[in-house]
């Protein structure tokens, strides 16, 4: 079941977001300067964001403007990426965020946008939306927390069932 009921929800609470990021935070005066401009393709539920210096704008004033970069991903992944459940870099690699135009200039702003995430979860709690998740774990997710134990343990894995420590 998706986090956002309705595209009206979403429109809200990003309208509201954004321009608190905009108008109270570095963000603001930051992508003004730099002609940020980006537009946000949404599914799941359906909704179209533009958002530059000025603050967001959805739907069919949302189309007419012209993005530096548009980036497209599901309701779920924003609400991920906003609880800090979701790395940009990695969810681009793996295709939950398709983007187009200047993304380097996008990613070099991520950590401005930290601020934002200290309030989304505010958001949440205010429209009851979820804030925790239980994500199934791949086996890199395995390989990696093993990897790490075997660090803290100063032993690695060298084949099933056996151990072999390393000399310190």
């Amino acid at each position: 079941m998706r986090v956002f009921k309705d595209k009206n929800l979403m429109e809200k609470i990003f309208g509201e977001l954004w321009s608190k990021m905009i108008n109270e935070t570095e963000f603001g005066p930051k992508i003004k300067k730099d002609g940020i401009a980006i537009l946000f393709i949404v599914t799941d539920p359906d909704v179209l964001m533009f958002m530059d210096g000025d603050g967001p704008v959805f739907g069919a004033d949302a189309e007419k403007k012209v993005p530096m970069v548009t980036m497209k991903m599901s309701g779920d992944t924003v609400h991920k990426f906003w609880l800090k459940h979701l790395k940009v870099p990695k969810a681009m690699a793996l295709g939950q965020i398709k983007a187009k135009g200047h993304v380097g200039k996008i990613l070099k702003l991520l950590p401005m946008l930290e601020p934002g995430q200290a309030l989304y979860p505010g958001y949440c709690e205010k429209y009851n939306l979820p804030t925790a998740y239980n994500e199934r774990r791949t086996s890199m997710d395995y390989f990696n927390i093993n990897e790490n134990l075997s660090k803290r343990d100063k032993t690695i894995d060298t084949a099933p069932n056996t151990r072999r420590h390393l000399s310190t």
